[in-house]
């Protein structure tokens, strides 16, 4: 065979693994189910287009809207750029902010995570310590509350240790021990999956990375120990991967409901429905039955039913919401905000005596919220 050829057929071969490969990676990042989503929402999509223009407007929406958390791509270095905006005015006031209200101490949890973030492990640990010396704080939630407020400071803690390791004593080996015990905290813990993402990027940069390094430069490191190195390593990029995939599917959550909404507000409601429920399922594989996000879709359901004059099975919706956010140890203000949403709904359908009602639990939770007392 001519030898150009044959140079030609080897480059093209390169070319088509190289392509494949990168297909195999773009496919890595989505979820299992994500081809289905994507077919729903163009469905949505084609009946959305036949629309009238005139429809969607401001006013034509519902009144009784659920705010939505918005889920951003996932951008750690873009994240940090924001953080760093916002955060460093706190760098030296971190032993003096504040925690005298309900408030102040739910923003101090707040910065502290980001300082996490940010790999400002001593600020983040020095918060966290404050707000668990704080008794008060602990009494305004459960015990889960403070089992989770200590497993968050246990985690600084044990970052701030790894990266003193690593920087002072350049002992590779316990911060990659000690590093490996966050991957694992970060894993079991509760948070949502951007945050757990963006902490352990933080992680694998700061101390994770390092450490293999300085393993595989050390002349004195066993083959064995480099190998075992590594695969804390893989084991917490494979966890990145895969709540980068949940973080997507999430993106396409909020995709579904905004079309969602604009098929509702045509009047479109079964196939308004039918993408809410998509939505609804990514939510509960991704977040759980009980987390406040999936259950803020209820109120989307909700609204689909009355449209129809389901009355019985719109109140449905919204009970079972409220009978999971009330028992969360930190519903925030999804909370509040379907209470908001469930009384607009009621005022709307003429019950006003049980709408008051509901209106007056939505103001003592927002007050709870601002540290004061009902």
């Amino acid at each position: 065979m001519n030898a150009k050829l044959l140079g030609a057929l080897c480059l093209s071969q390169l070319f088509c693994q190289g392509f494949l490969a990168a297909i195999a990676e773009v496919q890595k990042h989505l979820c299992p189910d994500m081809s289905q989503h994507e077919r729903v929402l163009r469905e949505g999509k084609q009946v959305e287009r036949t629309i009238h223009s005139g429809r969607g407007s401001f006013y034509d929406y519902p009144l009784f809207l659920m705010p939505r958390q918005v889920i951003s791509d996932y951008t750690p270095s873009k994240r940090e750029y924001d953080l760093r905006a916002s955060i460093g005015w706190l760098d030296d006031k971190v032993s003096t902010l504040p925690l005298n209200t309900s408030s102040q101490r739910q923003a101090a949890e707040s910065y502290a995570r980001q300082f996490e973030e940010l790999g400002m492990y001593p600020n983040a640990a020095l918060l966290y310590k404050r707000l668990l010396d704080v008794p008060k704080y602990l009494s305004e939630n459960d015990s889960r509350r403070d089992s989770h407020l200590r497993g968050d400071y246990e985690r600084a803690l044990l970052c701030k240790e790894a990266q003193d390791l690593l920087v002072f004593k350049k002992d590779y080996t316990s911060a990659l021990t000690k590093a490996d015990s966050v991957v694992e905290n970060i894993s079991s813990s509760e948070m949502d999956t951007l945050s757990k993402s963006y902490l352990l990027n933080r992680v694998l940069k700061s101390v994770i990375d390092k450490a293999v390094q300085f393993a595989a430069a050390d002349s004195g490191a066993t083959g064995d120990s480099v190998t075992k190195y590594r695969r804390v390593k893989s084991h917490a990029e494979e966890l990145l991967t895969t709540w980068k995939k949940e973080s997507e599917c999430l993106g396409m959550a909020q995709e579904l409901d905004k079309t969602a909404l604009e098929l509702e507000c045509g009047g479109k409601y079964d196939m308004a429905e039918k993408l809410y429920k998509q939505a609804l399922q990514i939510r509960r594989k991704n977040l759980g039955d009980s987390n406040p996000e999936t259950l803020a879709q209820n109120a989307d359901l909700a609204r689909i039913s009355v449209a129809r004059g389901e009355k019985e099975q719109a109140r449905a919706y919204f009970e079972d919401a409220l009978k999971e956010l009330r028992k969360h140890p930190n519903p925030g203000r999804t909370y509040s905000y379907m209470l908001e949403s469930y009384g607009d709904m009621l005022d709307k359908l003429n019950d006003k005596a049980e709408a008051e009602m509901i209106y007056e639990e939505a103001r003592n939770a927002n007050k709870r919220l601002a540290g004061v007392s009902p």
